[in-house]
């Protein structure tokens, strides 16, 4: 009976953890010419996460971008680690978030990318909502 409270303890701790980094980020960049940069990561509690990039410059060539990423995520410490598996990927889901790290700055509530095989989302620092 003891070892099987200490397993639904360890369980119950262990989803507690997850559901406290779970939840939507995001970093919103407003460009002073009416131009916008959007970040958006879910972090599900199951382990599942989304990303999405939005870009929309204002000027004669260019035009709206959307990019998306998913795969699993987990955490250790203050660690979150990123992987995205061949089935994941597809022509909507095109970012590889393998290989990718980001931990806890200054507090829970900002999520700061450290290490990426993406270059452009290494030191991005995304506020949770």
């Amino acid at each position: 009976m003891n070892y099987f409270l200490y397993v639904a303890f360890i369980f119950m701790s262990y989803c507690a953890q997850a559901q406290n980094f779970s939840g939507n980020y995001n970093q919103i960049i407003n460009i002073d010419d009416g131009g916008v940069i959007v970040y958006e990561l879910t972090l599900n509690p199951a382990g599942r996460f989304e990303f999405h990039f939005y870009r929309k410059l204002i000027c004669k060539i260019c035009k709206e971008e959307n990019q998306y990423g998913k795969g699993t995520w987990r955490q250790e410490g203050k660690y979150i680690f990123f992987t995205t598996e061949s089935t994941d990927l597809n022509e909507n889901y095109t970012l590889d978030f393998t290989n990718s790290k980001a931990r806890f700055h200054k507090s829970e509530t900002n999520l700061l990318f450290t290490k990426s095989n993406i270059s452009w989302i290494e030191k991005k620092q995304l506020a949770k909502l």
